[in-house]
């Protein structure tokens, strides 16, 4: 994986961001970009039914950059797939969809368990260390910029 704030997608981080995607959605039908299946009672439409872009292989990169060498834990139940893609947005200074966390997380073969009737994320299971170790990372990344 590369360094946060890529603005670039090579050739071949599109072409392992699709295959995730397509093996991913093999695994999980219902996966959106919004998670599992698009929310309830919304008019969203899911910006992956055609595809994955550029753009949106760009995210699961991201978010892959983000997992890559943090330590699993064996049943996720602390960290939801909302709130680690806030910090993965954080960390790499760019938008990273809920979905795009959740795709990576599969292809890295980090743990996770769909919240199934109570939301569309998932519990991605990461340690709380290397939680706090990738924030802190983003927060001296933010103080070297001011």
């Amino acid at each position: 994986m590369t360094e946060p704030g890529l603005e670039q997608s090579t050739t071949a981080h599109t072409q392992w961001a699709r295959d995730a995607y397509a093996k991913a959605k093999q695994q999980h039908p219902g996966l959106t970009s919004y998670g599992f299946d698009l929310p309830r009672g919304t008019d969203y439409l899911d910006d992956w039914a055609e595809g994955i872009s550029t753009k949106h292989a760009l995210e699961i990169h991201r978010a892959a950059c983000w997992l890559d060498g943090m330590e699993t834990v064996k049943h996720p139940d602390r960290f939801g797939s909302c709130g680690l893609k806030h910090s993965a947005e954080r960390w790499a200074g760019a938008y990273v969809r809920e979905g795009a966390l959740i795709v990576a997380a599969l292809a890295l073969g980090v743990p996770i368990k769909p919240y199934g009737r109570q939301g569309h994320g998932a519990h991605i299971g990461v340690s709380a260390a290397a939680v706090v170790r990738r924030r802190q990372e983003a927060a001296e990344r933010r103080s070297s910029d001011d």
